[in-house]
């Protein structure tokens, strides 16, 4: 299927910064996330779907969702070309998916009504307006469509990490507006949507070794630190719970709507 062209230029972000040791982060440890677990069972995807995928980045979930709608089709939308880029390589044994490199996050090349389901996963907090985005999504989708975010939130370890660390040791900073049950409701009535629910979870990411732990965290968020150091940042904020696997405990919010 062919890519969806933006008109409008594209600045360099610090995801095409990242981008590479991003996706190294992902393919070295496969299993690490399970964020995507609520995400793909509130969505109840059937073959024939069609799903707009924002912030879609190297493909982490638009690589799972693909097989599920094999008859169906998706739309995976960024503003990173090195992100795209990598899902595109990620993602190239399937012929039902678009690529849309786009920063107006009124997705002005994609028609209303079209979609039956749309999703978000660890890309929103990084949205500016976000009541924007949530009205977009609602007017892209059909009657009864189905939008579910997923995203880390606010007032956590997590959104410390990122506040006093990673927004400091990193050459591009890492400005984030972070999620509440409370908001991610409101924001759903705000677009229009008939029902919305959020909820809280604390999401395991996990790894065979503490070393893991210190290499993932580095590279996924391009940190110039040894993995040694990001092990103890890690450690120190969200902590490692050891039972067979070692789990970092990442705190979410899950919010679901429908049309």
């Amino acid at each position: 299927m062919k890519d969806i062209s933006a008109n409008n230029s594209i600045m360099k972000t610090r995801f095409d910064v990242i981008g590479k040791n991003y996706e190294r982060a992902i393919s070295l440890f496969p299993k690490a996330r399970t964020d995507e677990d609520w995400l793909i069972r509130e969505l109840e995807l059937k073959k024939t779907d069609k799903v707009l995928e924002i912030t879609a980045g190297t493909g982490f979930l638009t690589e799972k969702i693909l097989p599920k709608i094999y008859a169906g089709e998706l739309v995976a939308q960024d503003i990173s070309p090195e992100m795209l880029t990598f899902n595109k390589q990620k993602c190239k044994k399937f012929n039902n998916v678009r690529f849309y490199l786009e920063n107006d996050m009124t997705l002005p090349k994609l028609d209303d009504d079209y979609f039956d389901k749309a999703v978000c996963l660890g890309g929103f907090h990084h949205i500016e307006n976000q009541i924007c985005i949530v009205k977009t999504l609602y007017s892209k989708l059909k009657k009864n469509g189905v939008l579910c975010i997923g995203d880390f939130a606010d007032n956590s370890p997590v959104q410390q990490y990122f506040d006093e660390k990673i927004d400091k040791i990193t050459s591009t900073g890492h400005i984030g507006f972070f999620l509440s049950v409370s908001r991610m409701v409101n924001l759903g009535r705000v677009a229009g949507f008939s029902k919305c629910e959020a909820v809280f979870k604390k999401v395991p990411f996990n790894f065979t070794n503490k070393e893991e732990v210190g290499i993932f965290y580095q590279l996924v968020h391009g940190l110039k630190q040894d993995p040694k150091e990001t092990l103890a940042d890690v450690t120190k904020y969200m902590g490692i719970e050891h039972n067979k696997l070692f789990s970092v405990p990442m705190d979410y919010i899950y919010a679901k709507y429908i049309k």
